[in-house]
């Protein structure tokens, strides 16, 4: 179904914004299995990109990865145009035992799509065969991620999705930043779906 911009920006349906944004499940890894790296995606909000760290810092430290790719350089929607988020990622992954040979930065995308071509170009020059990445970002990010990123390459692409109680499916109502986040994201879906980043996904 594709996805009005007429209902993205007057619809207040909250069923209606849950299932554009959320996937029905946005988590599919095995804590069994081993994946050949994990991919954080950055955020401007440090609240949400630390709650992606911990959930990535979770698979690492339980060896269900052995690498991490983070990708954000100073994002688009960020207040202070100095700071790297991936380094910022980096940083706080050393404090917490990380080994520094095992983070891989990409340091200049501005936003999701731009987190997966200049990260992939890093990935397909290292790995010369199909993988398995595990993507970490926000429940309410995954939907949109995970179809770029799959549009974008051919390897397996698994989900690990971070939630923090104020942007998930059942909580993002009860807090004006949510909202504005949530609705953000559906505009951000309808977008790169009419731009073709994003095909077959159910709305």
């Amino acid at each position: 179904m594709k996805l009005s911009l007429f209902k993205v920006l007057f619809l207040k349906n909250t069923k209606f914004l849950n299932k554009v944004v959320f996937m029905k499940e946005p988590s599919n890894i095995d804590f069994n299995k081993h994946y050949d790296i994990g991919l954080v995606l950055g955020c401007s909000n440090h609240s949400l990109m630390f709650n992606r760290v911990d959930y990535a810092l979770e698979l690492y430290k339980k060896k269900v990865i052995d690498k991490l790719y983070l990708t954000g350089g100073v994002g688009s929607l960020s207040s202070n145009r100095k700071e790297i988020e991936a380094l910022i990622m980096k940083d706080y992954m050393i404090s917490k035992g990380v080994k520094e040979e095992d983070i891989i930065t990409e340091t200049n995308s501005k936003n999701t799509i731009e987190n997966f071509k200049n990260t992939l170009k890093l990935i397909d020059n290292t790995y010369k065969r199909k993988i398995d990445i595990v993507l970490v970002t926000s429940s309410f990010h995954m939907k949109r991620s995970k179809s770029i990123l799959e549009n974008l390459c051919s390897h397996n692409i698994y989900t690990y999705a971070a939630t923090n109680n104020i942007c998930d499916i059942d909580k993002w109502m009860n807090n004006k930043t949510a909202k504005k986040y949530i609705k953000l994201e559906a505009i951000s879906l309808y977008r790169c779906q009419k731009n073709g980043y994003i095909k077959n996904i159910e709305m």
